[in-house]
């Protein structure tokens, strides 16, 4: 699945392969593991935050970030979208973060405006 992926996306060099998050699986402990991962602005985190202790509630570590924080923490990088993906990155790579939400439409988080077709849908 990894081959067929990395075949029909423009940057492949980018992608995390499941093969290295299992390998990674192992090295990472559960304190500093999130499994499920919510992105959106300060505003709501209250809000999701409740989403995030249902995810607890039925086993998954969650953790609810401000793309404010995430602009702060990743300076590296132009766009905002950048730094938003730099963020999910880590979060796989070190944290094994499995899952993501973006907690809002492009106004709230913002996005790459772009698509996908598969199968010429």
């Amino acid at each position: 699945m990894d081959q067929y992926i990395q075949s029909i996306v423009i940057n492949p060099e980018e992608m995390i392969t499941e093969s290295e998050l299992t390998a990674k699986d192992d090295e990472i402990l559960l304190s500093v593991r999130c499994d499920y991962l919510i992105i959106t602005h300060q505003d709501l985190v209250p809000r999701f935050q409740v989403l995030a202790s249902h995810r607890q509630a039925m086993g998954l570590t969650a953790q609810v970030i401000s793309i404010e924080d995430i602009y702060d923490q990743y300076t590296e990088g132009g766009s905002n979208q950048d730094k938003i993906k730099q963020c999910i990155k880590e979060y796989a790579v070190q944290k094994g973060t499995l899952w993501v939400l973006l907690g809002g439409d492009n106004t709230i988080v913002p996005d790459y405006d772009c698509f996908a077709s598969v199968n010429s849908g």
